[in-house]
């Protein structure tokens, strides 16, 4: 239960800190974890917001955050803090939600390549958080 408490702190606290929606944040969350603490991608994203150690370690260190390696990220309140950190920053590099969501998934050089040669973004993945997100606010 005391685990819960804090990420659902950090969640609301961070998600306010950086003007995003915390139901943005959670819908994230469960599409790139199912919730799922200790959850590891095929390409080594790590943890409730699935975060490469690469991206992990370069927020950490802007964000004044202690890093102590990869397993760094299955600290579920160090997760969301630098999962809401990277979603912000990509929304504001992006310049809309549905870009920023994309490059999450994808990465933003990806994205970025995308945009340059006038190909079309990805829309499975903003699509499946933009579901996540209405169904938990329609639950609240």
């Amino acid at each position: 239960p005391h685990e819960c408490d804090a990420v659902a702190r950090a969640i609301v606290i961070e998600a306010h800190r950086h003007h995003l929606d915390p139901a943005l944040v959670m819908a994230v969350m469960h599409v790139e974890s199912r919730f799922d603490n200790f959850a590891l991608s095929p390409v080594g994203a790590m943890g409730l917001m699935q975060i490469l150690p690469s991206t992990g370690e370069e927020l950490a260190a802007k964000h004044g955050i202690f890093w102590y390696g990869p397993q760094t990220l299955f600290d579920p309140v160090v997760n969301v803090r630098l999962g809401v950190a990277y979603l912000k920053q990509l929304t504001d590099r992006f310049g809309n939600v549905s870009t920023a969501l994309a490059a999450y998934n994808w990465g933003p050089g990806h994205i970025d390549r995308r945009i340059r040669r006038g190909h079309q973004l990805p829309r499975t993945y903003p699509r499946r958080v933009r579901e996540a997100h209405a169904a938990a606010q329609s639950r609240s």
